[in-house]
């Protein structure tokens, strides 16, 4: 297994870890309202064991979850703004979106690779790529979603596609 693989398996696995997480307390906030205590108790339980076994991987690759809940992702809107952005900032990290339902998770892990590059001088915008059609035109985005990375104003790369957020991992890597 190369470096770079090495470094992308804790936030991956701690993503996973967190989705499931989440997949668990949806059922258990349901069932807590309703009249199944042992259905209730058992998604209290999961979710208990899920929230273990984050901590232990956390502590065995010495290491913290991201919280992915709360981020520095700014929304980015109007084209000067986003101009404005590309020649004030040094790394630039802008994800276009648009989509309904199926971006709630590269929306997620967005922010939590915004948290876990903190410190390192990224900006992390987000772009809804439906409204800002003059941004997308701009950036010449091909497809949504789609993360460009920007580097001194100049485009440093891209990820789009299946391998969104693995191929988005190892360019942050490389922008460090």
């Amino acid at each position: 297994m190369g470096t770079a693989s090495r470094q992308l398996l804790p936030l991956r696995t701690l993503t996973k870890a967190f989705d499931i997480t989440t997949a668990a307390s949806a059922p258990r906030k349901v069932l807590n309202g309703g009249s199944d205590g042992l259905l209730a108790s058992a998604a209290n339980q999961a979710v208990s064991a899920l929230t273990d076994a984050m901590e232990a991987i956390e502590s065995l690759l010495n290491i913290s979850a991201p919280d992915l809940r709360a981020s520095d992702v700014k929304e980015l809107s109007g084209l000067d703004n986003y101009k404005q952005v590309l020649s004030t900032e040094k790394k630039v990290v802008v994800l276009f979106t648009g989509c309904d339902e199926g971006c709630g998770y590269i929306d997620s892990v967005f922010e939590g690779m915004c948290n876990h590059y903190a410190g390192r001088g990224m900006a992390f915008y987000n772009v809804d790529a439906y409204a800002e059609r003059d941004i997308v035109s701009f950036a010449n985005v091909v497809h949504v979603p789609m993360v460009i990375v920007y580097k001194n104003g100049d485009r440093y790369g891209s990820a789009i596609g299946d391998n969104l957020l693995e191929d988005l991992e190892v360019l942050l890597e490389r922008l460090v």
